[in-house]
Parts: structure tokens; C-alpha cells; sequence
């Protein structure tokens, strides 16, 4: 199976405690997507000991807000072009969640640290079956907060 990245740094919501997409994957319609990592960092200019709440959720439909179209990175240059297609914040621009189905990851980490998930072995990837959604949202205790989010996936 072929192997791909996504990555974005934005702007967490301006307002606290608010979810806010920060990448969104559609599986295709003849395509399992199979979630193998997400990390996200950040990198404010003045960081602090707020809150920042990271979900990985899987949906039945797309948000109804407007992010950036991305090509998936490849993580081997010869594999064929991904067949995924999704969005990315744009900027500060908030991104509403699509229509919940469930939360496989939720947690917490302070914005001095890192939050990193990588899937133990094949048994462990988190599964988005074909036309479903995959979604990483941020929430964060402070107004505003320049935030890195990356996945890794197989399909």
C-alpha cells in the first residue's frame, strides 16, 4: 500500500475552547483509508501553559466551512497519486466539524510540549472506510494559538 503525509500550521479559533479542524481527509469511494500517525506541535512566539485538546474524529459528512484544497505529500515518490482528498485550515479562518460518527483519539497536552500518535502495528490503524471522513481538530485554551498539525496515512 502507498504511503502519504499531510501538514498545515495555523491559527487555533479566536475564540477559547472552540473546535477547529485543522485537517480533514475523504477517503474515496473505492478507498479504505487507513490512519497511521498524527502529531501536532506549537510553535507560538510566545508560548504558555495552555491547554491544547486534539481529537481525531471520523465523520459521515464534511464540514460545512471553507479550508484549502492540499495534494497529498507522497511518502515514496514513486507510488501513484493519492487518492484521498480533503482540506487544510487556511490561516485563522475557522473550520466547523462535519457531522460526528466518532472519537477514536481525544487528548490533551500543554502548548510547551507535542502530542504524537503512531499506530503500534497494522491491528492498531485507526480505519475510515470509502466516502467517510477523518478529521484532526484542535482546541485550545488561549485565543489564537499558532498550532503545526501532520497525519500519515496508507490507502
Amino acid at each position: 500500500m502507498a504511503e502519504y503525509t499531510c501538514n498545515v500550521a495555523a491559527t487555533s479559533n479566536t475564540s477559547t475552547n472552540t473546535d477547529d479542524i485543522f485537517i480533514e481527509l475523504k477517503a474515496a469511494a473505492s478507498t479504505t483509508l487507513l490512519l497511521k500517525r498524527v502529531r501536532a506541535t506549537s510553535h507560538a512566539t510566545t508560548p504558555a501553559d495552555n491547554e491544547v485538546q486534539i481529537r481525531v474524529t471520523r465523520n459521515s459528512a464534511a464540514t460545512a466551512g471553507s479550508g484549502t484544497a492540499y495534494t497529498p505529500l507522497k511518502r515514496r515518490q514513486s507510488s501513484p497519486a493519492a487518492t484521498v482528498t480533503g482540506l487544510v485550515k487556511n490561516g485563522a479562518t475557522a473550520l466547523a466539524l462535519g457531522a460526528l460518527t466518532d472519537t477514536p483519539i481525544r487528548a490533551s497536552f500543554n502548548q510547551r510540549g507535542a502530542f504524537e500518535w503512531i499506530a503500534r502495528d497494522k491491528d492498531d490503524y485507526i480505519e475510515c472506510v470509502a466516502a467517510q471522513y477523518i478529521e484532526i481538530v484542535i482546541q485550545c485554551s488561549a485565543a489564537s494559538q499558532l498550532i503545526s498539525v501532520e497525519c500519515d496515512w496508507e490507502e
